[in-house]
């Protein structure tokens, strides 16, 4: 009777096989990189399936050093499959004659045959699991739906939006970034922002958060990861947004827990593009409160970094307007200012629950339940006055302070154009 091998018995075996097929690889570079490329292909599936292999926290302790070690090599080989191919279609397009000029591309086929196979089903439920954290697009979010935030929205346009307008102008070193971290105080529209964005570029849009790409089982974090841009690239364009990024992706340290480190090297060799086409349509948004926390490698992947401000008072008062259009008061544009004046330190969302806290004062000394909505009183501004004394400023005037600080010294500095859209034309001035 066989016994059923177990989860490191699979391991082993399956790190035996890679590892001969890379050492076949490496002496076939030379003189056949076809087969060389192949067998790089080959052992990279028998990777991915071993990494890929549930291991309880004790059996994963036993052989940490091998998957860590996996993990160096597998990328290694990664990029020696992108230059094999890329050597080998610049040879076969110098080589062959005019009439085969169309014919298909045998290394790209081989470097893509991976993402042809028919999806296992434990593949497919990461996958489906990533689908659930698509939101429909179908309900717009534009620019206009968001007060105020000039600059970062001219910078988003200016980044992004331009680039899928006419990807023709911005190639080479016009090219648009793949990573783009938008900081600032919480609660003052950086989900917004991502939302607008991948509306007005016509981009399906992945908001993720730390939870989405956790999991118990030990190595399951970085398949998600990879999933997650797998699905992305499938249904670009695409925009991925991840809140709260400075929980991922920290700055390491030497307690740091092994799969959060395996899980922070995993989405930096993805966020780098290093297994992505350059002419892939897909952007990584990131937000955060403290962009001071991120690691150094985060920070140098994400190269265009917006920040997101508190309100001004002109911004509040157009706020205020706006939250209190639909609703029956009897403020004068003196109130509006004056309440603009008393909510500096307020973020969008503090002032937002200023105006519902405001909003509740009319009905809390009535019968609600023997009382028209025609009847109930106009909100005043003593209704604001004793919602102040409940609804307090969220963010610190330190925490401010810090990233103001931050955004001198790694913030972006754009040069503001002016940008119309007409009729789907842009006309720059």
């Amino acid at each position: 009777m066989s016994l059923i091998p177990t989860p490191i018995q699979k391991f082993s075996s399956l790190q035996s096989t890679a590892y001969h097929l890379v050492d076949i690889a490496i002496n076939q570079e030379s003189s056949a990189p076809d087969s060389a490329l192949k067998n790089y292909l080959d052992a990279q599936e028998i990777m991915n399936k071993a990494l890929g292999l549930r291991l309880l926290p004790n059996d994963y302790q036993q052989i940490s050093q091998s998957i860590s070690k996996m993990h160096g090599i597998l990328e290694q080989i990664t990029e020696r499959i992108i230059f094999l191919s890329q050597k080998l279609s610049t040879s076969k397009q110098s080589n062959s004659p005019k009439n085969f000029r169309k014919s298909p591309n045998q290394s790209n086929q081989n470097l893509k045959q991976a993402q042809q196979k028919k999806p296992t089903a434990e593949s497919q439920k990461l996958i489906d699991q990533i689908e659930n954290e698509i939101i429909d697009n179908t309900i717009p979010v534009k620019w206009d739906d968001i007060v105020g935030l000039e600059y970062p929205k001219q910078a988003l346009k200016e980044l992004i939006i331009l680039p899928s307008l006419r990807p023709d102008l911005f190639q080479g070193l016009r090219s648009p970034p793949k990573g783009l971290l938008l900081f600032g105080p919480p609660g003052n529209g950086k989900t917004m922002l991502a939302r607008a964005t991948a509306y007005e570029a016509h981009c399906t849009f992945f908001s993720i958060s730390a939870s989405s790409l956790t999991s118990k089982w030990v190595g399951e974090g970085e398949k998600l990861v990879r999933t997650l841009f797998q699905v992305a690239r499938q249904r670009q364009p695409s925009v991925v947004f991840i809140d709260e990024i400075d929980s991922i992706l920290t700055k390491r340290t030497e307690n740091e827990n092994e799969s959060s480190r395996r899980l922070k090297t995993e989405f930096l060799i993805q966020l780098d593009g290093a297994t992505t086409d350059p002419n892939e349509r897909l952007l990584v948004m990131a937000a955060t409160n403290r962009p001071q926390d991120l690691d150094d490698a985060a920070l140098r992947r994400f190269s265009k970094r917006v920040f997101v401000p508190l309100p001004d008072k002109k911004i509040r008062t157009s706020l205020i307007q706006r939250l209190m259009k639909d609703q029956s008061n009897n403020l004068s544009k003196q109130n509006f200012s004056r309440l603009a004046k008393i909510t500096e330190g307020f973020s969008s969302s503090d002032i937002t629950a200023l105006c519902k806290e405001a909003a509740m004062e009319p009905i809390r000394n009535v019968d609600i339940s023997n009382i028209s909505v025609q009847d109930i009183r106009k909100i005043t501004i003593k209704d604001f006055e004793n919602a102040l004394k409940i609804v307090r400023p969220s963010c610190s005037k330190a925490l401010i302070t810090e990233l103001e600080k931050w955004s001198s010294e790694f913030g972006i500095k754009l040069k503001i154009i002016l940008i119309l859209f007409k009729k789907n034309k842009l006309f720059f001035f």
